[in-house]
């Protein structure tokens, strides 16, 4: 469909040898999202490719390159936002982030967590300065109780665990090995995009609804 993308969601914090299957939700409508998305990053795309070419476990399900994405924060739940409290969103992210200016990220160190594979990503300072601006502009277009906000650390998703139990002591070996060579990639932030998600099997897939840019247009 026009304006889709594969995606990959993102997990809690890590528990030692814990495996979790990450696709125990129903499939279909999640909700509505701000995403950083990536399409134009190749050092980013061709880091991660290494990652699925060192981290080819059954129990994973590798994010297409296509679709990476940092996880900023959700807007609301499916079949809860009508179409005036989205313009309204928007209307107000559109005047919060133009005050803010463009930033850098720097995304590498790979870790497991229970439920996925992980780029910790850094500069997360600017990432917390955008998540309170798309919240002060939202404020009054979703309720607190729509959209409870995110607190997971910024990152970005390389694979999803489809199984539960313990994880296989390759996977670790596998992932100090993948950072022993793994590049840190920076990455230019100059918009966030709205997106509504879906839950596929073994992915996610979003439609794109709006790319709002960072700073005043001139």
């Amino acid at each position: 469909m026009p304006n889709s993308k594969n995606a990959a969601a993102t997990d809690g914090a890590a528990v030692p040898n814990q495996l979790r299957n990450h696709w125990t939700k129903p499939l279909g409508l999640v909700g509505y999202y701000w995403f950083l998305t990536f399409e134009d990053s190749a050092p980013l795309r061709s880091a991660v490719g290494e990652c699925h070419s060192r981290l080819a476990f059954s129990q994973y399900d590798p994010t297409p390159l296509e679709s990476l994405h940092l996880t900023v924060g959700r807007i609301g739940k499916s079949g809860e936002l009508s179409p005036e409290r989205i313009h309204a969103t928007q209307a107000g992210a559109r005047r919060e982030l133009g005050e803010m200016n463009p930033f850098e990220l720097t995304i590498g160190a790979l870790r497991r967590v229970p439920a996925a594979l992980i780029l910790d990503v850094k500069s997360a300072g600017n990432i917390d300065k955008l998540r309170a601006k798309l919240g002060a502009g939202t404020t009054v277009a979703v309720s607190e109780s729509d959209a409870p906000p995110l607190r997971h650390p910024p990152h970005v998703t390389v694979a999803y665990s489809n199984s539960d139990g313990i994880a296989p002591l390759e996977v670790d070996e596998a992932v100090a090995k993948v950072n022993r060579r793994l590049r840190m990639v920076r990455v230019q932030v100059s918009e966030v995009s709205m997106v509504m998600l879906h839950r596929r099997r073994a992915m996610y897939s979003w439609d794109l609804l709006e790319r709002i840019p960072l700073g005043r247009s001139i």
